[in-house]
């Protein structure tokens, strides 16, 4: 098979470069990345998201650029809005507490609490919480208390065991995912006994322990967005430069029996490529040699390659509209809710089956 590669553009490597490398190389990395882009007209979405994390950079590095008000401004932008998140992380979160209903906080949120990280360097578009499952109703009824509505017309009952979280969010337009997985993997379990306990401004919350955020974050890089995402890049190295110690036999134990060992060996291998921290060559090799079976080749390339076929372009899109309502998407096709299965790549081959079972061979499931 032809050597796989991840979606980054060179003006985003070199962008993680100058935020991650060597700061003695920080300017090298800077020239070559400002040379490449417009940032008066346009930016990609994903990079411009690591603006505070550059404006940080070059302020640390003493670097003196034209376009440095720039990027304070979208630091101060993320400041603003990531203030109001952690409000609404204080108002539902008291409530959850008063309702004794423990909960995680995952993805950035965990990021910037775990590591006490200035709120302005870390882009959020929501606020995600893990509670577990039969907990779902009561945390729902905490969210609606606070003004925060369902985006979809969700029925738990219908779509609990297909969906691994709800969107929610209040007429400010600030969502907040509700998750009672920390994914829709099947076959990944990050068990939420395995949590550090904290304490925000007097609410108890939870946080998952570094080795499973780092599952989550290379997961979530790998399987979620149509256009690969590059932050996990910045928080796998946040993570990693805080902790003494990564237990990184109990992730590779976690992760060698699904369909992602080789994905993630490619993604530590880039991260290797442009971090000042270095991942033990042991912990790829593993990776790799679990990962080594044509299952997780196959895998890998349709995770990291965006679908080219009509056939594939057309799954995708029947993917997508599955996790933002089944109800809607089983009434137009009619097809069964079990046709999710465990990354967009499964998950389009099972709708075709289910399309050709019902639509060709006339059964039905």
């Amino acid at each position: 098979m032809k050597h796989l590669k991840l979606s980054i553009t060179s003006s985003q490597k070199y962008l993680l470069q100058a935020i991650v490398g060597n700061v003695f190389d920080l300017p090298i990395y800077y020239d070559a990345w400002i040379n490449q882009v417009n940032i008066v007209d346009y930016i990609d979405g994903e990079s411009y998201r690591l603006l505070p994390l550059l404006y940080k950079r070059l302020v640390k590095g003493n670097i003196v650029d034209e376009n440095i008000n720039r990027y304070k401004g979208v630091y101060k932008k993320t400041l603003f809005k990531n203030s109001i998140h952690f409000n609404n992380l204080l108002s539902v979160g008291r409530e959850l507490n008063k309702n004794h209903i423990p909960f995680t906080v995952i993805k950035g949120l965990a990021i910037i609490l775990t590591y006490d990280q200035d709120k302005g360097l870390r882009h959020m578009n929501d606020i995600d919480l893990l509670v577990t499952k039969k907990q779902i109703p009561d945390t729902i009824s905490v969210l609606q208390s606070h003004g925060f509505s369902p985006q979809f017309s969700y029925d738990v009952a219908t779509n609990i065991d297909t969906r691994h979280s709800f969107a929610f969010s209040n007429s400010l337009g600030f969502e907040i995912d509700l998750h009672w997985k920390s994914n829709y993997l099947r076959n990944i379990n990050i068990t939420l006994t395995k949590t550090i306990a904290l304490n925000y401004k007097g609410v108890a919350v939870n946080v998952l322990t570094p080795e499973n955020q780092i599952i989550n974050t290379l997961l979530h890089a790998a399987t979620w967005d149509p256009v690969f995402i590059i932050r996990w890049v910045t928080d796998l190295y946040t993570i990693l430069e805080n902790e003494d110690a990564i237990n990184w036999k109990e992730i590779i134990n976690i992760i060698k029996n699904s369909s992602y060992s080789y994905t993630i060996y490619i993604m530590l291998s880039f991260f290797n490529e442009v971090s000042s921290i270095k991942i033990d060559e042991w912990v790829l090799l593993d990776c790799k040699k679990y990962g080594n079976n044509k299952k997780n080749m196959v895998c890998s390339k349709k995770n990291l390659t965006p679908p080219k076929t009509v056939f594939g372009k057309l799954g995708w899109h029947g993917y997508t509209m599955t996790n933002n309502d089944l109800s809607l998407y089983k009434k137009i096709i009619g097809f069964p809710k079990d046709v999710l299965m465990n990354s967009p790549y499964d998950s389009y081959c099972s709708l075709w089956k289910a399309f050709f079972r019902k639509h060709i061979l006339g059964k039905h499931n």
